[in-house]
């Protein structure tokens, strides 16, 4: 048992060494990026244990996803705005994120994969990473507008 337990330790840091594995707390470019901008916008951002970057926007949690293998793909998510609490809920709620989403260029409302949460999310493809301080005012606003939108909607608002 010994020798298996030397042989994967050895094996583990070859992998380590030759960067087929990622070290813990190791940050990407990409993320430190976005760290960087926010910080200069007045902003606290944080790096999560996913790798992903969280700050505050008018009081609310966003997260900024980070893909190292896209850093064209832009993706900006308000997670779990909305807690769905019954399966007629569920339906409206899905009845309206179609109605919110068909209506918007860049916001698109979902529901979670278990339906228990209603999210809203905004993505684009840039030409340089670095572009992204170009549409992130557009695609926080679009997320504001298609968020208050869904909650009007389920509140009985047309």
């Amino acid at each position: 048992m010994l020798r298996v337990t030397t042989k994967l330790s050895l094996v583990f840091f070859a992998l380590l060494l030759i960067g087929a594995l990622p070290v813990l707390g190791e940050e990407s470019p990409l993320a430190n990026m976005y760290v960087e901008y926010l910080k200069s916008e007045g902003y606290s951002p944080e790096v999560d244990k996913d790798g992903d970057v969280v700050f505050k926007y008018e009081g609310r949690t966003y997260y900024i996803g980070i893909d190292d293998d896209d850093p064209e793909f832009f993706i900006v998510v308000y997670p779990n705005f909305w807690e769905i609490e019954s399966d007629a809920e569920k339906e409206l709620a899905l009845e309206i994120a179609r109605k919110v989403t068909d209506t918007k260029k860049l916001a698109k409302v979902h529901l979670s994969g278990q339906g228990t949460n209603v999210s809203v999310r905004a993505g684009t493809l840039l030409k340089e990473p670095e572009d992204f301080k170009h549409v992130l005012p557009r695609m926080l606003n679009a997320i504001a507008i298609a968020r208050q939108e869904f909650v009007k909607g389920m509140r009985g608002g047309d």
